[in-house]
C-alpha cells in the first residue's frame, strides 16, 4: 500500500490528538500552493491559543527524498500591511507591522509519493512553554529576524517550506536534530545551509516552494 493514502488518517489523529488535550482555542484551515503558480498541494490547519499557534500541515507534491525547512513567517499587526490584513515579505521592513522569521522545523521527504504532514508550534515571545519553561523575551533558536509570536490571536501566520535537496548524508533521515544542525539560517535573510556541499560552500538563499496564509484571526 502506498503511504500516501495514509496521509489524510494521520492528519485527523494529529488535529484530534492535540484538540483532546488542548483549551480554549480558534481554529483555522487555509489551502498549501505552490508558490510558482498557487495551484493547491495540501491543507493547513493553525490553532491559536493565547499562547501560541499550532500548525498542522498536510502537503503534497514535494521532492521525494529531499531534506526541507518549514518556517514561520508572523505580522503581528497585520492592519499596518502596505494592503491591510494581506501582509507580502516587503511589508517585513515596516517596524510597525513587527514582523519575523523563525525556522519551525526540519524533515526529509521520505514519502515516494511526496507527500508528508508537518507539526510545529511556536510560543509567543516571552510566554511559558509547556513544563514551564520560560521564553523570558528570547526567541527560539533559529529565528531570522524580528521579535517572534507577539499577538497569537491577532497576528498573520505564515507556513513556508524550501527544499535543499537530497541529504548527502543518509543517517540525517528521521533526525530532526541532525538536520537542523545542517540546515540552519545565516544572516537576516531566509538562507539556508546545502547538506550537499562541502561546509565552507554551504549558504545559499533558499526558493519558497510552498506556501500556506492564515489572515489575522477576526
Amino acid at each position: 500500500m502506498k503511504r500516501r493514502h495514509l496521509v489524510l488518517p494521520l492528519l485527523a489523529a494529529a488535529l484530534a490528538a492535540v484538540q483532546a488535550h488542548a483549551e480554549n482555542h480558534y481554529s483555522q484551515v487555509d489551502p498549501v500552493v505552490r508558490t510558482a503558480d498557487g495551484v493547491w498541494v495540501g491543507e493547513s490547519h493553525l490553532l491559536r491559543y493565547s499562547n501560541r499557534v499550532h500548525a498542522i500541515v498536510q502537503t503534497s507534491d514535494l521532492d521525494p527524498g529531499a531534506a526541507m525547512t518549514a518556517w514561520w513567517r508572523i505580522y503581528n499587526r497585520p492592519q499596518h500591511c502596505a494592503v491591510p490584513y494581506s501582509c507580502e515579505l516587503s511589508d517585513l521592513a515596516n517596524p510597525r507591522v513587527d514582523g519575523s522569521q523563525l525556522q519551525a522545523t526540519a524533515f526529509v521527504a521520505e514519502d515516494a509519493d511526496g507527500t508528508a504532514v508537518v507539526v510545529a508550534t511556536l510560543y509567543r515571545t516571552a510566554a511559558k512553554a509547556e513544563g514551564g519553561e520560560r521564553f523570558a523575551d528570547t526567541l527560539t533558536e533559529g529565528y531570522l529576524n524580528g521579535r517572534g509570536l507577539r499577538r497569537p490571536l491577532h497576528a498573520e501566520v505564515e507556513v513556508l517550506f524550501a527544499s535543499h535537496g537530497q541529504p548527502a548524508d543518509p543517517d540525517v533521515v528521521g533526525e530532526e536534530a541532525a538536520l537542523l544542525q545542517l540546515l540552519s539560517p545565516t544572516g537576516t535573510q531566509l538562507e539556508c545551509f546545502d547538506a550537499n556541499l562541502p561546509t565552507q560552500a554551504r549558504t545559499f538563499r533558499c526558493g519558497v516552494l510552498q506556501k500556506v496564509n492564515h489572515a489575522a484571526y477576526d
